[in-house]
């Protein structure tokens, strides 16, 4: 389940159920289904997102070839890392046959 309490808070006659955002307890139900129908899960960085956002998200986190030989030609560890997790090849070339380990050294 994406929608997880965190704690819940009272507040008058209403208790609030805090997640990412404060939800009252009689709507809590609606709110998970929701949550469930409308948001996902990232594969790679576990990362909670709505469903129609994730391909972007996937697309630009993974970045483009060049993005990727330039993080690694400047020793951009956690960029690079983040372009691998979502699915970057490691085994990538460029248009002249280079491979990334030719922009590493």
């Amino acid at each position: 389940m994406l929608c997880q309490i965190k704690s819940s808070v009272l507040i008058g006659k209403l208790t609030l159920i805090k997640s990412k955002e404060l939800v009252a307890i009689t709507n809590y139900d609606i709110h998970v289904l929701y949550c469930e129908k409308n948001l996902t899960e990232c594969s790679y960085c576990k990362t909670k997102m709505s469903k129609k956002d994730l391909d972007f998200h996937v697309k630009e986190e993974r970045g483009e070839t060049r993005d990727l030989i330039e993080a690694i030609s400047k020793g951009r560890m956690e960029s690079i890392q983040t372009m691998f997790d979502h699915g970057n090849d490691i085994y990538l070339k460029d248009e002249i046959s280079n491979n990334l380990l030719h922009y590493a050294a």
